[in-house]
Parts: structure tokens; C-alpha cells; sequence
């Protein structure tokens, strides 16, 4: 017989063995669920999160964004504003207290310096005779403004940005071309570092000798094709681009609009457009005539 008190039977050590076999397998089976379960939750999140775009918390709507967001509106209305106010915020860059003092020599030889100018308004150009881009157009612009404001005591000054070049008798030759009014339009040339020093600081506009390969026949200074007005106590007002017509017929009414009419120059303007007329200096002139022309012009810095 066996001893009751035997630990073990082989029947019962199998059934035993059986038993933690089954538990096992479905432990792992529900871990493998688990998994699955798991992968199957984060495939679903991935592919919803790209499917939809991020929404802002709120925490980030109330904080940081709509400063952004504001930020930007801002940005809006102060670009808008700097569009609208183009000729106010010019204005603020030019020196109040007027332009730097200057010495020119005046195509007819005599010095002219700022105290020259004083008390007048005047507008002011800058070119050069063997230009090949847009001098001729800005020259012309410049000539139609002698004949708009003939009866205003306004003065015409065209600043050569090749002095080395432009001696006073090519300026002269240049001048005749667009029958410039001797007393009236002033041709200047001087030192080349102290008008490009005046022109960069004073007048605020681009000059920029040319060398090297980009230094072409024609093409030897880049320059700005705007015209300044300078007001009658030396402070630059405003700047009109002489490549656009719109702009200097703006300029013409805004003179008209400063300047009154001289007795003189009401008298002068009774003078037949097409007809030739004879200036104060004595020279019989003519307007020009676009035959005399150079090459076409090209687009110029107006900055």
C-alpha cells in the first residue's frame, strides 16, 4: 500500500505541472493583447494627428499667440502708413537745419556756393554729359519744368556726378543742347569727392563711381534720376523721380502751390510754346528738339 503521507504522487506532480503550463500561456497571451492593443492606439493617434492640423491649446490662445498675431496687424499698419506717408518720413531724413555748405564752379565760370542759392527755391538734378543711360530723359524733365515754371522765381540746378570729365565748357555744350536759361538753370561741377560727400549726406541719394568691368563707355557713375526740391532757407522738401511723368507734373503743381508768380516771369510766359525766345543773357535759344538726343535711356537708382 502506499504511505498516505507520501509529498507526491507521479499523477498529481503532472496535473500540477499541466496547470502552471496553462496559466503561463495565457499570461502571454494577454500581454501579446496588450501590445497589440497598445500599437494599435498609437498607429490610430499618429494617423489622426496627421490628418487634422495642431489646434492651440488654451494655454496658447490665451497666451503668447495673439501677441504674435497683434504683432503682425501692427507690422500691417505701419507698412500701410510708411506708403501712405512716403513724403513725410523723406522729409524727416534730410537735415532741418538744411544742407551742407558747397562750392561749384558755374558753367560760365563764377563760383556758386549755398549763400548763392539762399532765399530761393530751387530744383536740383544730377547727371553727366557722356551719359549713356537716363541724364537725357532727367535733362529733358528738367527743361519742361524751365518752361512750367517760367513765371515762378524758381531756379534750376544740374550737378555733374562726373566732375573730372565735365569742365565747364563741355557743360556748357551740354547745356545749349536743352537751351538752359543762363540765369536761371545753373550747369556746376566741382571736386569729386566733396560732391559726391554732398549728394550722399546732404541730398541723401545713391553716387557711386563705376570700375572694373562695370565701367563701360556711357556707364562710368551710377546715379540717382530723382529731382529735390530744396526749399528758399537750403533744406531739401521732397524728391520726384523723373522717370515717371505723374511725378513731376506733382512736382510742377506743388511749386505752383509755394512759389507765387514773379511780375517777370508772368510777363515771360506769354512767350509762344514752339517759338524761339531770347534769354536775359543775350543767346538766342530754342526748346530742343528730340533728334538732339542721345541713345535711349535706361532705368536709374531713385532711391
Amino acid at each position: 500500500m502506499t504511505d498516505p503521507s507520501s509529498p507526491s504522487t507521479p499523477a498529481a506532480s503532472s496535473t500540477s505541472t499541466t496547470g502552471k503550463s496553462t496559466t503561463l500561456r495565457v499570461v502571454g497571451l494577454l500581454l501579446w493583447i496588450a501590445v497589440f492593443a497598445c500599437g494599435a492606439y498609437l498607429f490610430w493617434s499618429l494617423s489622426k494627428s496627421n490628418r487634422e492640423p495642431d489646434q492651440p491649446t488654451a494655454n496658447e490662445s490665451n497666451g503668447p499667440r495673439p501677441i504674435a498675431v497683434a504683432s503682425l496687424e501692427n507690422d500691417s499698419d505701419s507698412n500701410s502708413q510708411e506708403t501712405e506717408n512716403t513724403h513725410e518720413e523723406e522729409v524727416s531724413g534730410w537735415d532741418p537745419a538744411g544742407i551742407a555748405d558747397f562750392e561749384f564752379t558755374e558753367r560760365s565760370g563764377r563760383t556758386i556756393t549755398k549763400a548763392s542759392l539762399l532765399g530761393k527755391h530751387w530744383l536740383v538734378c544730377f547727371v553727366f554729359t557722356r551719359c549713356a543711360g537716363p541724364c537725357q530723359n532727367i535733362t529733358r524733365q528738367m527743361y519742361e519744368l524751365q518752361d512750367a515754371l517760367q513765371d515762378r522765381d524758381v531756379h534750376l540746378v544740374t550737378i555733374s556726378v562726373d566732375p573730372e570729365y565735365d569742365t565747364p565748357e563741355r557743360l556748357t555744350d551740354y547745356a545749349e543742347i536743352f537751351a538752359a536759361d543762363s540765369e536761371k538753370w545753373l550747369y556746376l561741377t566741382g571736386d569729386k569727392d566733396e560732391t559726391y560727400r554732398l549728394i550722399r549726406d546732404s541730398f541723401k541719394m545713391p553716387v557711386k563711381e563705376m570700375f572694373g568691368e562695370a565701367r563701360k563707355p556711357g556707364w562710368e557713375v551710377l546715379h540717382s534720376a530723382n529731382i529735390l526740391h530744396v526749399d528758399d532757407k537750403g533744406v531739401v522738401q521732397a524728391k520726384y523721380d523723373a522717370t515717371k511723368e505723374a511725378q513731376v507734373h506733382q512736382l510742377v503743381k506743388d511749386i505752383k502751390a509755394i512759389v507765387p508768380p514773379s511780375e517777370e516771369g508772368a510777363s515771360n510766359s506769354t512767350t509762344g510754346e514752339n517759338e524761339t525766345e531770347v534769354h536775359p543773357s543775350g543767346n538766342s535759344t530754342s526748346k530742343p528738339d528730340d533728334s538732339e538726343s542721345l541713345p535711349d535711356d535706361t532705368p536709374a537708382v531713385t532711391e
